[in-house]
């Protein structure tokens, strides 16, 4: 296995590249976590804002990571570390996370045009003492590159900002609008009154209403 890491300033943001060439019979690479920063130091008072359903913000990030990784969705190895899942596109809208304080922040992203899951890594670790006090962050890829493949990625960036935190989606919004483009909305739509959403057959094969087709004789 071959593992190539890069690391670049671009217009205010860290970026992380990373190259992977899998020389090795019978074995998948399946995982990569790159970037993190270990042993985050938060000032008093920041918060954690992720983009899960739709936009939430975590008072006090280490004690929520903590608290939630008490409960894991399977049997983690919770002596270890403790884990907040949140998962792109699964858990969230957006491929973006941060530490938000009043006037200041960082900020963790993915700006990959693949669209590839992608795993928002909030963790914390045990300190000597045994106490969960140390967090990490960063950004998880599944390459899942079988022998004789390879895989690249140079789309997780990091960047400390200024301001609020809505700075956050200015940055990300910057790098949507390389590939998002709004289409013009149709003249039905525009004049449109109202919508009614129609379930004809259900999920389970049960069926609400037949569908009836007219056609001129």
């Amino acid at each position: 296995m071959r593992l190539t890491l890069t690391v670049r300033i671009e217009g205010g943001l860290v970026r992380f590249g990373s190259e992977i060439s899998n020389d090795e019979p019978h074995t998948i690479i399946r995982e990569l976590h790159f970037p993190l920063v270990g042993d985050c130091r938060l000032a008093e008072g920041d918060k954690l804002l992720t983009t899960f359903s739709g936009g939430q913000l975590f008072a006090d990030p280490l004690k929520r990571i903590v608290a939630v990784g008490n409960n894991p969705p399977y049997m983690a190895p919770s002596q270890y570390y403790r884990q907040m899942d949140l998962k792109y596109p699964s858990h969230t809208w957006g491929n973006c996370f941060a530490f938000a304080g009043e006037t200041q922040g960082l900020y963790f992203g993915s700006h990959d045009p693949t669209f590839q899951d992608t795993w928002h890594g909030l963790r914390v670790y045990p300190d000597e003492a045994g106490a969960f006090t140390m967090l990490e962050a960063g950004l998880y890829k599944y390459p899942n590159c079988v022998a004789g493949q390879s895989w690249s990625c140079d789309a997780n960036v990091i960047a400390p900002y200024s301001g609020s935190w809505l700075q956050t989606s200015r940055i990300y919004r910057k790098w949507a609008d390389t590939w998002w483009h709004q289409r013009e909305v149709p003249r039905w739509i525009r004049l449109m009154k109202g919508w009614q959403r129609v379930i004809f057959t259900h999920q389970y094969g049960e069926r609400f209403f037949r569908l009836t087709i007219w056609t001129d004789a």
